[in-house]
C-alpha cells in the first residue's frame, strides 16, 4: 500500500496526462483510506503492522525516475496495471467464491451495456467464513475493499489502453 501510495504521489505531481494525474489522486484517497481501515483491524486484533518495505518502494520509482510525459505515463500506467492485478489476486483468496463470481460476471456484464430488465441492483462481495475472529475481520476487510481494488484495476486497463492509443 505505501508502494502504491508513494509512486501515486510521485505521477499526481509528474504525469503530463490529466487523466493519470487523476487516476493518481484517486489511488491516493483510495488507498490512503484502505490503508486506515486495514490499520484499524490490526490494532483491534493485536496484530504488528510490518514497516513499508523500503526496498520495494525505491525499486516502483526508479522505474519511473528517468522516464518524462507520456512515457511516464505509460510507465505509471503498466506498473497500476501489474500491482492493482496482483492486489484483486491477493484479496480474492479471502473472498466467498460465489459471490465472487457474482460480482464479476454483474461488472462484465454492466460494463457491456447488458444491464438487467429488472431493477438494476448492485452484488456484494461477501467475506470467506472462517471460525478464526482474526481471520474474519481480515476477510471482511478484503471484501470491503475488492470492489475499489476491481475498480482500480479496471481504470488502470483503460488509461494504459488510452495511453497506448495516444502515442500510437
Amino acid at each position: 500500500n505505501e508502494t502504491e501510495l508513494n509512486v501515486a504521489r510521485t505521477a499526481a505531481e509528474r504525469a503530463a496526462d490529466p487523466n493519470t494525474k487523476k487516476f493518481a489522486q484517486m489511488v491516493i484517497d483510495d488507498h490512503t483510506a484502505a490503508g486506515d481501515k486495514l490499520k484499524t483491524v490490526a490494532s483491534q486484533n493485536s496484530i504488528d503492522v510490518p514497516a513499508p518495505d523500503t526496498d520495494k518502494v525505491q525499486d516502483e520509482q526508479k522505474k519511473l525516475a528517468d522516464k518524462n510525459g507520456l512515457d511516464f505515463d505509460k510507465a505509471y500506467a503498466d506498473l497500476m496495471v501489474d500491482d492493482h492485478q496482483k492486489l484483486v489476486d491477493k484479496l480474492e483468496s479471502r473472498i466467498d467464491r460465489k459471490t465472487l463470481s457474482e460480482f464479476k460476471q454483474y461488472q462484465t456484464d454492466h460494463a457491456n451495456g447488458q444491464r438487467e430488465k429488472t431493477e438494476a441492483k448492485a452484488v456484494a462481495v461477501v467475506p470467506e467464513k472462517s471460525d478464526n475472529a482474526v481471520t474474519t475481520a481480515i476477510n471482511q476487510w478484503a471484501a470491503d475493499t475488492y470492489p475499489v481494488a476491481y475498480a482500480h484495476l479496471q481504470a488502470a486497463k483503460d488509461m494504459r489502453d488510452g495511453l497506448k492509443k495516444r502515442s500510437t
